[in-house]
C-alpha cells in the first residue's frame, strides 16, 4: 500500500509540474513514480537499507522526498504546488480526456 501511496504523491507533483511547464521535472517524477508503483518489494524496506538512489529514475532529491512522504505521509513540495495552482486538479484530472495539457489551457 505504502507503494502505491507514495507513487501517487509522485505522480501529483508531476501533473503540477507539467501545469508548470517544467517538462524535465515532470519526466523525472513520472519516471520514479513508475519505479516505485511496480517495485517488487516495500518501499520502505528499500528506504530503510539506504538503497533509494539504486532504483532506475531516483536520484538523491527525488530520494529525498520518497523519505519526506515515508515519514510524514505527506510532501511539502505538494503541497506548495497545490497553493500554488489552486485548482482543483484531482477532479479535473478524473475527467475522460482531461490531463495536465488541457488543464493548463483551462
Amino acid at each position: 500500500m505504502k507503494n502505491h501511496l507514495v507513487a501517487h504523491i509522485l505522480n501529483r507533483v508531476a501533473d503540477y509540474m507539467e501545469l508548470a511547464g517544467d517538462e524535465f521535472r515532470t519526466k523525472a517524477y513520472r519516471r520514479a513514480a513508475r519505479t516505485v508503483e511496480f517495485l517488487n518489494e516495500d518501499i520502505e524496506e528499500v528506504a530503510a537499507r539506504g538503497r533509494l538512489q539504486e532504483l532506475p529514475g531516483i536520484g538523491r532529491n527525488i530520494a529525498g522526498k520518497i523519505e519526506e512522504i515515508l515519514s510524514t505521509g505527506s510532501l511539502q513540495l505538494l503541497e506548495r504546488l497545490s497553493e500554488e495552482y489552486p485548482v482543483d486538479l484531482d477532479s479535473l484530472l478524473s475527467v475522460e480526456g482531461v490531463g495536465p495539457r488541457t488543464v493548463k489551457l483551462l
